[in-house]
């Protein structure tokens, strides 16, 4: 699990770890990137029509780049998103 935190364009990204005396997860990680004003904007777009928040996208995005790599051993840039299947019912 990833927590993330964006602070001033700046996305922080912490995986939470058991520590051994099953108090709270102790964070050990963290992962910082740089926004332009304008990426900065398209996000606040997606958050506002979606109502997403920015940091759930970017946990969403990152878990979904690491289990493809976990998964198939490979990965291809740029990512790509995809519809889902249709649900069927």
């Amino acid at each position: 699990m990833f927590v993330v935190k964006i602070v001033n364009k700046v996305i922080f990204v912490s995986r939470d770890v058991d520590n051994l005396k099953g108090m709270k997860k102790k964070k050990i990680c963290q992962l910082g990137i740089r926004l332009d004003e304008d990426f900065a904007e398209r996000l606040r777009v997606f958050e506002d029509a979606t109502g997403i928040p920015q940091a759930a996208l970017a946990r969403a995005a990152l878990e979904a780049a690491l289990d493809f790599y976990a998964e198939s051993g490979r990965i291809t840039f740029p990512l790509r998103c995809v519809p889902a299947d249709p649900v069927k019912r």
